[in-house]
């Protein structure tokens, strides 16, 4: 699919820091992106899927005349401190805690462990399990989205649902989730492994955004050859 020039403008500029701005670059390669602003100084999108309006820029002024042009919105992801700082004040809305973007790379699959751990889609009927065992800032209407668009995959041994992964809205990977009694078996990286391999597949590349105080997150996705960023994200809510 051929991109307009507007959205060519903004790759052009996103692409100078790619790992960073994957979670902006993404959307718009595969056409769920409505590119609002892309100049040098910046790049401003609405991405359709979840509804959120994503900017970096290269200066809070240049930040603040975009998010006010477009008024108080529900969902952001944004890129720099004094913006963040900017929503919460001004707009009264909270934010995640900072993020490191993980990135896939390479083109190779990974080996997805021994073949004890059975992955297979969730569905809504998983929804309570699914809710009551992932512990972060999504809710159960939410969920009950991803699982009813197939986004969900979880692991069993035997039958038993040990673990589930998958995405986000936006397009990336997470929800990442081994019940305890199960931990320290391997399965976090069978399952990443798994929903890497989807995403290779597909042709797209496999990213993701990882709490930067999450030790045992991050120590996973490097074992697998994701590049951390140095910088951090944000989601305003």
């Amino acid at each position: 699919m051929g991109h307009s020039a507007k959205e060519r403008q903004a790759l052009a500029f996103l692409e100078a820091d790619r790992l960073s701005n994957m979670d902006m670059i993404f959307p718009i390669k595969r056409g769920s992106a409505e590119v609002l602003y892309a100049e040098p100084d910046g790049v401003f999108l609405k991405e359709l899927e979840s509804g959120a309006y994503m900017l970096t820029a290269d200066s809070f002024e240049k930040a603040r005349e975009l998010l006010d042009a477009v008024g108080k919105q529900e969902l952001y992801c944004v890129h720099q401190t004094a913006v963040v700082e900017y929503l919460t004040a001004e707009q009264g809305l909270r934010s995640s805690p900072p993020l490191y973007q993980a990135v896939y790379e390479g083109k190779k699959r990974l080996q997805t462990g021994s073949g004890a751990l059975e992955i297979k889609p969730l569905s809504l009927a998983d929804s309570d399990v699914v809710f009551n065992n992932y512990h972060t800032f999504i809710d159960l209407p939410y969920i009950n989205r991803r699982l009813a668009c197939g986004a969900f995959y979880g692991g069993f041994v035997e039958g038993e649902l040990c673990g589930f992964i998958g995405t986000h809205e936006e397009g990336s990977i997470g929800m990442l989730e081994v019940f305890e009694g199960h931990k320290r078996k391997g399965f976090g990286a069978e399952l990443l492994s798994f929903m890497t391999n989807l995403f290779l597949e597909q042709g797209l590349v496999p990213f993701g955004q990882i709490v930067v105080d999450n030790v045992a997150s991050l120590a996973l996705n490097r074992k697998l050859g994701y590049t951390l960023t140095d910088n951090r994200l944000y989601w305003v809510f």
